[in-house]
């Protein structure tokens, strides 16, 4: 089959059963159960990055992967951008990417190749920075198990952490944590204004929370 299009396959994943390609700026899906029967249905939206191919995960019923600009998730329509979170401040490219429980894990690299580490919660909505580990790939899922690979090591992620050592990682008794969020109460027009804020949080004995108002 041929597309009829320049530019060279950025990336390759089998998506609700249906293989599907990548450009930079394409996504083509393969139908069709025999030769005769082949089609392919081209959409002209954001690709997978050139160099971030092992980005591509299924988490659930989507698809995520890095785009030229952002990280996004495909349903099968077209894909939307989920990492303005991130900020604008770095470039990232060569993304590495996994899925496990509902989580999208997913390693990036900035222009000095120095490796980020973010984890996507589906169902929160919410992006986490973790420790920076320079991440090679990530395995698939099985029974909520997932693993990563780095130059030196396999480390457990999911519900079995290292579990194939049969030994979790050590624990810390100390943790720095915090959450930002974006602006508030700019883009309400006629001079409507935010008059309060109202936080809920879980916190275990002997922790303490800070709030900062900017």
């Amino acid at each position: 089959m041929t597309v009829g299009i320049p530019g060279e396959f950025t990336g390759a994943i089998s998506y609700g059963g249906y293989p599907t390609f990548f450009k930079e700026d394409a996504i083509y899906r393969v139908y069709g159960d025999y030769p005769s029967e082949y089609s392919v249905i081209t959409s002209n939206c954001r690709g997978v990055q050139k160099g971030s191919y092992r980005s591509l995960a299924v988490v659930g019923d989507y698809l995520f992967y890095k785009s030229p600009s952002t990280v996004v998730v495909y349903d099968g329509s077209s894909p939307s951008s989920i990492s303005e979170q991130l900020g604008r401040e770095v470039n990232f490219y060569a993304g590495v990417g996994g899925g496990c429980l509902d989580k999208y894990y997913i390693k990036l690299e900035n222009m000095a190749v120095t490796p980020y580490y973010f984890v996507y919660d589906m169902t929160y909505g919410i992006w986490e920075k973790e420790d920076a580990l320079d991440f090679k790939f990530f395995s698939g899922s099985e029974n909520g198990q997932m693993f990563a690979c780095t130059s030196t090591e396999i480390i457990g992620l999911g519900i079995t952490d290292n579990y194939l050592y049969l030994t979790p990682l050590v624990g810390e008794e100390w943790v720095n944590w915090y959450a930002e969020t974006g602006q508030l109460g700019l883009e309400y027009p006629d001079f409507k204004y935010v008059s309060r804020l109202t936080l809920r949080a879980w916190i275990p004995h002997t922790s303490e929370i800070t709030i900062s108002i900017s």
